[in-house]
């Protein structure tokens, strides 16, 4: 523009001349402000595009926060567990060494045991022994009351001082009986067999009644509930 003002003042410029350098320096000034916006747009689109980034720089950032305060609250509780993780496996370091002592003193209780078992078991079968050995024994001892007699009808009933054997099926048996006597002396040991009938050795013939019947079988099952003792309920029975 000075250029043309230059030349105006000079006098070098015609009017038509004037025209053309002033249409000239309107299209350059057209152009270089087109040019201007070009770039100008262009520069926005960069600020344009670098504020976005920016933002997003910022999101990121807030996010990357978020995330790390999260990784530090998961961090912590890791932490945490671990300890507790830590003090579970003390725990159960120390159950597994209870656990081995159990199992020994376990296995020396079982070993205890049998010890105690055998040695019950044959304190049992002494006991067994004695208190049959002692139930004989009472037996012999009550043999020394043997003073009793009981008379029904026109028979005495007493018991024989010592045990009968009885032989049945082979097999022989000692036990308790009754000696049913009569008003002449004649006596004989009576009793009961396997069948629950009433038995009395061939010789005098002794005719039963139903009250002796029942007597001699009443005392048959208390002396078989007593395992055919001279116990003190035998003896009751004639006393």
């Amino acid at each position: 523009m000075q250029k043309i003002i230059d030349k105006i003042l000079s006098g070098d410029l015609s009017q038509k001349n004037l025209i053309e350098e002033l249409i000239k320096f309107n299209d350059e000034s057209i152009n270089e402000y087109n040019e201007a916006c070009d770039v100008n747009d262009a520069n926005q689109l960069k600020i344009n595009k670098l504020e976005a980034d920016a933002r997003q720089r910022e999101a990121n950032i807030v996010t990357i926060e978020k995330n790390a305060l999260i990784a530090v609250d998961y961090a912590k509780s890791l932490e945490s567990a671990n300890i507790s993780l830590k003090a579970d496996n003390k725990d159960i370091k120390q159950l597994r060494n209870e656990n081995k002592s159990l199992k020994k003193l376990k296995a020396n209780h079982a070993q205890s045991s049998k010890k105690q078992l055998a040695r019950i078991e044959s304190l049992t079968k002494d006991c067994k022994d004695y208190r049959e050995q002692i139930a004989v024994n009472k037996s012999d001892i009550a043999r020394l009351r043997l003073t009793g007699m009981k008379t029904i009808g026109k028979y005495s009933f007493t018991i024989f001082p010592s045990k009968t054997e009885i032989v049945e099926n082979g097999k022989a048996e000692k036990q308790v009986n009754l000696v049913i006597m009569d008003s002449n002396g004649n006596l004989k040991i009576i009793g009961v067999n396997k069948q629950g009938e009433i038995a009395q050795p061939r010789s005098h013939n002794f005719k039963l009644e139903d009250e002796h019947i029942d007597f001699i079988t009443s005392f048959d099952r208390v002396a078989k509930a007593d395992k055919y003792q001279f116990t003190s309920r035998v003896l009751q029975l004639v006393n």
